[in-house]
């Protein structure tokens, strides 16, 4: 369920969750290693690079889904934040509403919303499944300000431009390796990989004065 906002003449932040504010790539490879797997960064994708340590080969997209899957049931409760994450929220809530939407299965909603309370992020958190522009315009319905979205996955930001062509967008990837290797997404208006940058983004759009945003 959908809240409405407190305040709808305030702007909305929608902020995805891993590798935007929780680390998911650094413990899921630790969860590989201990399972005789590795992650190979040949390409901005899990499928397919995920290989079997003991004979080089990757692993089938089935079970990769698997192990995302039991990634989240294992880890979902000790996932590290990302660096500054908690601190630039905080800032950035003295200007806008935040809330989280991520694409973590239902089931773990509950594990997911305590996590990101624990380390200082006790904003609201919807779950999504596929592009993310359909609930996104759902949730920024309510608001007659400004709308910005971060997501590490290129597809979910084409999606939210369609669905909020007035949406300014950040691609927001953590790991150096991956950020390296996403392809550009024309439709986002930024990328960066760090949340000192995304901060200085975001403070510098939520305090533009209207006549020039």
């Amino acid at each position: 369920m959908i809240e409405p906002p407190k305040d709808p003449n305030r702007p909305l932040i929608l902020c995805d969750v891993d590798e935007v504010v929780l680390m998911f790539v650094h413990p899921f490879e630790g969860f590989l290693a201990r399972q005789g797997l590795r992650l190979v960064k040949r390409s901005y994708a899990l499928s397919g690079n995920i290989v079997d340590e003991a004979t080089g080969e990757a692993v089938s997209g089935e079970r990769t889904g698997d192990l995302v899957q039991g990634f989240f049931a294992a880890e979902s409760r000790r996932q590290p934040s990302i660096p500054g994450a908690a601190e630039a929220l905080a800032e950035l809530a003295d200007h806008a509403d935040i809330c989280f939407l991520t694409n973590i299965p239902g089931a773990f909603l509950d594990t997911r919303s305590q996590r990101l309370s624990d380390h200082g992020m006790p904003y609201p958190v919807y779950v999504n499944s596929g592009p993310k522009g359909r609930v996104a315009a759902q949730l920024a319905a309510g608001y007659a300000g400004a709308v910005h979205f971060l997501d590490d996955i290129g597809s979910n930001i084409v999606s939210v431009r369609q669905h909020i062509p007035h949406a300014h967008l950040i691609h927001f990837i953590n790991d150096p390796k991956f950020y390296d290797l996403a392809p550009p997404v024309d439709e986002a208006d930024a990328k960066t990989k760090n949340w000192t940058e995304a901060k200085r983004i975001l403070l510098t759009s939520l305090t533009m004065p209207d006549d020039m945003a």
